[in-house]
């Protein structure tokens, strides 16, 4: 019973041009995807050649534990496909890995209540785009939002997208707390880690100068060229820094009101209460998390995970409340 979890790069180049015989475009991509597993093929495979994307999907599928979901879907779509078949009898029987719920892509009701996962399309695209292009053992992260919850949020998709990862201690650039030398000895020291597991550290840069930037990446590269895991940093500055070359800048996030409405509709869904029920939650979440009419994203994120907290451990006072924030609270009682 195979989980597709250390295909050869024969078996993978096998993979896909068995997925590009049973799926000809985007579109069947796309749908495949959609409908059988509940994700965006845009998403996932970013842009290019339908081969590149292709490539992407599966790479990412099976770095994240989810391939074996991926190949059972395809076949589930096109059964009769010879050569999609012929690839699953030649690596062995198709079984969904029972560590899959675990992995960077849990199922979509599982997505729906981790907060980590909210509206980070752009980002999560960036990450899997970095993981399957990079050339060597470094992944290399600049985010121009430093706030704490947020970079927390995202070391946690990181982590759980490139796991076995071990989280260490956050280190800081700044000239007044340490000596450039300093966080780049610390780093030094994770390499007997990479032997067994991905490390991830987060490098708080922000008022840091730009040479000592530069100067800790460089060090950074020259200490761990040709290790076994990857090494992960997200280098955390201010909202107009540049960083330097083979550090991926990712977008800074930003929510409107609309993801927000989205979101609790389909958590709503997921639950079985009434839909008005989701447009109260909105407004809800709106005025804990407005500021001068802009959804901060340190308090949106805060507001989200009480009000899912409440979902879970006291849901009739959680859902009181929204019917009378709603106003019919005598028309949505179960």
């Amino acid at each position: 019973m195979s989980t597709f979890s250390a295909l050869t790069g024969r078996q993978q180049a096998a993979l896909i041009d068995a997925l590009l015989d049973a799926f000809r475009n985007r579109d069947e991509f796309e749908m495949l995807l959609a409908l059988q597993l509940d994700e965006s093929f845009d998403e996932i495979a970013g842009e290019g050649r339908l081969r590149l994307c292709v490539f992407r999907l599966v790479r990412t599928a099976m770095s994240g534990g989810w391939l074996p979901e991926l190949v059972d879907a395809a076949v589930r779509e096109q059964p009769r496909n010879a050569v999609l078949r012929e690839w699953t009898e030649s690596v062995g029987h198709v079984a969904v890995s029972p560590d899959s719920a675990n992995s960077h892509n849990p199922p979509r009701p599982q997505r729906l209540t981790l907060t980590v996962y909210f509206d980070l399309g752009e980002l999560r695209k960036a990450v899997s785009r970095a993981a399957n292009e990079v050339t060597g053992r470094i992944l290399a992260f600049g985010t121009t939002y430093p706030d704490g919850v947020y970079v927390g949020k995202l070391c946690d998709y990181l982590g759980s997208y490139l796991e076995p990862i071990q989280r260490k201690d956050n280190l800081s650039l700044l000239p007044e707390i340490t000596r450039v030398s300093s966080p780049l000895d610390a780093v030094a020291r994770y390499r007997r880690d990479l032997d067994s597991t991905n490390v991830l550290c987060v490098v708080y840069a922000e008022g840091a100068p730009p040479e000592t930037v530069a100067k800790f990446w460089d060090g950074v590269r020259r200490t761990f060229d040709g290790t076994g895991r990857h090494l992960v940093l997200v280098l955390a500055s201010h909202p107009t820094a540049v960083f330097p070359s083979g550090v991926v800048a990712l977008p800074p996030p930003r929510f409107d009101v609309d993801d927000v409405d989205v979101w609790t509709h389909e958590v709503m869904r997921l639950q079985g209460w009434p839909a008005a029920l989701a447009s109260a939650w909105t407004e809800l979440l709106r005025d804990e998390a407005a500021d001068d009419e802009i959804l901060d994203v340190r308090g949106l994120y805060e507001a989200m995970d009480r009000s899912l907290q409440e979902m879970q451990f006291a849901p009739e006072p959680f859902r009181r409340r929204l019917e009378e924030r709603a106003g019919h609270g005598h028309a949505t009682q179960a």
